[in-house]
């Protein structure tokens, strides 16, 4: 049985919040990756490079390793490396 208080909610509102709310109504037997700054690296028009740049907050907690599963299988299936880095604002 679904157990709604087991979907994360929204905790920012800065993204499409009614797409978030929808998704999250599907459940969580429904998951999707939210990534926060993905970048296809290409040469030539050829995708060489998959890379999720993340701010890195004090911890890599927000590190999700389903997502980034789903994540690499499609870097895998495309023949690509898939990187995820992490930087600060004010090194």
């Amino acid at each position: 049985m679904f157990d709604p208080s087991k979907v994360r909610k929204e905790r920012t509102e800065w993204r499409d919040l009614e797409l978030s709310k929808r998704h999250r109504e599907w459940g969580f037997h429904c998951p999707a990756v939210d990534i926060d700054f993905l970048m296809v690296e290409y040469y030539y028009g050829k995708p060489v490079a998959l890379i999720d740049y993340k701010r890195f907050t004090g911890s890599k907690d927000n590190a999700h390793p389903r997502s980034y599963e789903a994540i690499s299988i499609l870097a895998d299936n495309s023949n690509i490396p898939f990187f995820v880095v992490y930087y600060y604002d004010d090194p």
